[in-house]
């Protein structure tokens, strides 16, 4: 029986890499982007987008924002979001402010990629 079940465990770490190797789509796009607003509340938002993180699929540099720290934002596969919100006269925090900023990807190798996307899959 042991010697039948031996192509398990090779089979599983193939399937794991590849796993990690297939792009997820991501729903921060520019399209999203268009449609939030000002006057949005941060719930309305997070309904486009998700919730805030990095969703790309590859490693970018992000953009580091100077001045007032944005509220919440978002990185996805060559793009980078960031909202300013305030609190509205419903105690509710809206949106104040958007900005969509390019990014660039950061330039590494194939075994590198994997394992930062296999990190990505276990996180």
């Amino acid at each position: 029986m042991r010697k039948q079940l031996w192509w398990i465990i090779p089979v599983t770490g193939m399937l794991l890499v590849f796993a990690a190797l297939v792009p997820r789509p991501s729903r921060v796009t520019r399209a999203a982007f268009e449609r939030i607003e000002k006057g949005m509340t941060r719930a309305e938002v997070h309904k486009i987008l998700g919730p805030p993180g990095d969703y790309s699929t590859q490693p970018y540099l992000p953009v580091l924002v100077s001045g007032i720290v944005p509220t919440d934002e978002w990185i996805g596969d060559g793009i980078q979001i960031c909202i300013w919100c305030h609190q509205g006269g419903g105690g509710e925090y809206v949106v104040r402010s958007k900005h969509l900023y390019e990014i660039k990807p950061w330039d590494m190798g194939i075994v590198d990629r994997a394992l930062w996307q296999l990190h990505r899959l276990f996180r």
